[in-house]
């Protein structure tokens, strides 16, 4: 299966949803309709651009995502109780690949700050998380199959093929998958 932004949007949803025990709330691009119970994480992306070619056909998404963490106004110290809850959604972050394995790179830039998410006269708080990530888009043009080669030898031309591999050089050993 090849990973859409669907697919990545749905990853990361689930994760946090396993993350916080289901005791958490969590909407992508909440429309002023919904209805937001706190606690609540709000993830969107918001932004993405081309990223490092992979070398594989596929195209990288690097993408900027942001995580609203949000409380309502009447949680007990909610200055400290919305800070910690943006704190533990970071470490959820913090090294996860949402189980996308090679179609998403390693989170980076990851940053912590108030958030903005403070709709009309409902009450709410909120710290964001936000960090970039790279999707990659499409199938690879690398099957993994054929014999991978266990030692990688180097001649320089004009002294090669044949009569010349007693003047090659070897360059390193592969390691083995």
């Amino acid at each position: 299966m090849t990973t859409t932004v669907k697919t990545f949007h749905q990853s990361i949803m689930d994760a946090i949803a396993g993350h916080f025990a289901g005791k958490v709330q969590v909407l992508a691009y909440p429309l002023e309709s919904n209805e937001i119970r706190t606690p609540a994480v709000l993830l969107e992306m918001e932004s993405a651009e081309e990223g490092q070619d992979p070398g594989d056909g596929r195209l990288a998404l690097r993408c900027r995502m942001a995580a609203h963490c949000v409380l309502g106004y009447q949680t007990e110290h909610i200055g400290l109780e919305v800070r910690s809850f943006a704190a533990q959604f970071f470490t959820l972050i913090t090294d996860n690949k949402f189980g996308l394995g090679a179609d998403v790179s390693w989170p980076q830039t990851l940053e912590l700050h108030p958030g903005e998410f403070k709709p009309g006269k409902a009450g709410f708080e909120s710290w964001c998380v936000i960090w970039e990530q790279t999707l990659f888009l499409g199938e690879s043009e690398w099957d993994d199959t054929g014999i991978v080669p266990e030692t990688v030898m180097l001649g320089i031309a004009p002294n090669i093929g044949a009569a010349h591999e007693p003047d090659y050089v070897q360059v390193s050993g592969v390691p083995t998958v």
